[in-house]
């Protein structure tokens, strides 16, 4: 699974400890709370590490296809299924894929992020998993219904 690819990093990238791991994974929890981390960190920081999610075969590009697996997890986690990921996806690439290769590299990817607010603002909202770490951390369950 993708998660457990991306989550095996033992450094945070100002170069100390995230957490203490015996294993060399961090567990969901710890995750979600270094996503809600990053939400807060310079633009840059957050679309290389958002690049580097997305590009899942680690090859240096985001296909379409990477990029729609990464959008359905993410929609599966938040149950928030307002837009379709394969629409979110054609937004993505018809606005930032400048020479229509079907692919992203990290330049093309940060630069039309950058250049498209309406698509940096739909990737901060789509990865702000907060309220998903508020849940899991309270235990807080949706109210039963009668």
């Amino acid at each position: 699974m993708f998660v457990k690819r991306v989550v095996r990093s033992k450094r945070n990238p100002r170069g100390g400890r995230l957490v203490a791991m015996q294993d060399g994974y961090m567990d969901f929890v710890e995750y979600i709370a270094a996503i809600s981390l990053l939400l807060k960190g310079e633009i840059n920081q957050k679309l290389k590490w958002y690049f580097k999610l997305f590009d899942q075969d680690g090859n240096g590009k985001i296909d379409k296809e990477e990029m729609e697996t990464i959008f359905k997890a993410i929609q599966d986690i938040t149950r928030s299924y307002e837009v379709p990921p394969e629409d979110i996806v054609t937004i993505v690439y018809e606005k930032i894929d400048i020479h229509g290769e079907g692919e992203l590299t990290l330049e093309e990817f940060i630069t039309g992020a950058r250049d498209h607010p309406d698509i940096m603002e739909m990737l901060t909202k789509m990865m702000d998993l907060t309220n998903v770490l508020e849940i899991i951390v309270r235990g807080q369950q949706k109210p039963a219904v009668n």
